[in-house]
């Protein structure tokens, strides 16, 4: 219906440019067949109301002026219910723009902090996804909801949807620049925009802290614990160091390897001991398993020196298959001044079951793998 009166009004104004041409007086009389000249016809305005005046017959009034009035150059019309009126749409022949008229782009809307500016409603179930594209040559961007299965993107139920339809990257900007990253090939930068990895993360000029792990009641200079990850120098060929931070990082804390059981390897990748390492090693400080034993006794990874006290008797300390324990030092000596015998139950230096007779004197040997090694 609207449409319709806005068409009709525009029709009017129309008629009413082609009847102002033929008329010779200012006046005629609507309620009658008063006409401004013989044989005019056609629209005309009196009294602010615009008439029709036909051939012949009575002249008809179609609608009040004051219709027309109060309307301003650019802004689209509508009808409020008594008259045309100024809608929020402003059109100045190159942009568009909604609850605005100083307009910098295509298109922008303008309204109150705290206003949902733009709204995309799917109308039916759940099954279809909602959905908005932003192209440019060579490039898709989505923005919007996967439907109630995930099928639409295999994103999830309703999950919400931000990226590249092509094989582009999508990043996150600040300050006009790439902080985040995510390839088209899923991988994750952070202060790269051409990760090769899962996670790559470059440090900024001048910063050698990569990520700094923290709990929750963490406060700088007061309370929590962190963990940094960083480079011993921003540039050049240098190395990697972790560090735990206490106190709001004020004093250091410790860092616990396997808590829960297993073994760590240094320069293997089966460790068969809590630290295993392959290869030369220094140890300055480092405290070992030390066990007293008064009778026989099975050697195990876990051991490490042995002191045999042979007071009530002859005893025995049987050493583990060489190959289950590669690498690993063991520490024998007989501790007591009795005569009774240590024997060391095994193979060492190619000699089986060698005995430790007198007081203080000791083997210390090492697995090769096959047999053991004295030193």
């Amino acid at each position: 219906m609207k449409k319709n009166i806005l068409v009709l009004i525009l029709s009017l104004f129309s008629l009413f440019s082609f009847a102002q041409r033929e008329r010779t007086t200012s006046q005629f009389d609507a309620d009658t067949t008063t006409r401004p000249k013989v044989g005019f016809h056609g629209i005309g305005i009196r009294s602010g109301n615009v008439y029709f005046v036909p051939k012949t017959g009575n002249n008809i009034r179609l609608a009040n002026y004051s219709l027309f009035t109060g309307l301003t150059s650019n802004y689209l019309p509508k009808w409020n219910g008594s008259k045309l009126a100024n809608s929020l749409i402003y059109d100045n022949g190159t942009n568009v723009g909604i609850g605005t008229s100083s307009l910098s782009r295509k298109f922008e809307i303008a309204g109150a902090g705290g206003t949902n500016f733009f709204r995309i409603n799917a109308t039916t179930s759940g099954t279809g996804y909602v959905l908005q594209e932003i192209t440019n040559t060579g490039g898709t961007t989505y923005i919007g909801a996967d439907n109630s299965t995930g099928s639409g993107f295999s994103a999830g139920n309703y999950s919400a949807i931000f990226g590249s339809g092509a094989a582009n990257p999508t990043s996150l900007i600040t300050t006009g620049l790439p902080r985040l990253t995510i390839s088209s090939s899923g991988n994750v930068g952070i202060g790269t925009t051409s990760p090769t990895r899962k996670l790559e993360v470059k440090n900024s000029s001048g910063n050698n802290q990569s990520l700094t792990l923290m709990n929750n009641d963490f406060a700088a200079g007061t309370t929590g614990t962190s963990m940094q990850f960083a480079t011993g120098a921003a540039t050049g060929n240098t190395y990697y160091k972790l560090q735990v931070l206490n106190s709001g990082e004020i004093g250091s804390g410790n860092i616990v390897l396997q808590p829960d059981g297993g073994n760590v390897g240094i320069g293997t990748t089966l460790p068969t001991q809590k630290l295993d390492v392959n290869g030369v090693s220094k140890t300055l400080g480092v405290m070992y398993a030390t066990a007293t034993k008064t009778s026989n006794y099975t050697i195990t990874v876990n051991d490490y020196a042995i002191r045999a006290d042979a007071t009530s008797g002859n005893i025995t300390i049987t050493l583990p298959t060489a190959s289950t324990v590669t690498g690993q030092v063991f520490r024998i000596k007989k501790i007591d001044s009795s005569a009774n015998t240590v024997t060391i139950g095994g193979t060492l230096d190619g000699v089986a079951n060698r005995i430790l007779s007198s007081q203080y004197s000791a083997y210390i040997f090492q697995s090769n793998g096959t047999t053991y090694d004295i030193f």
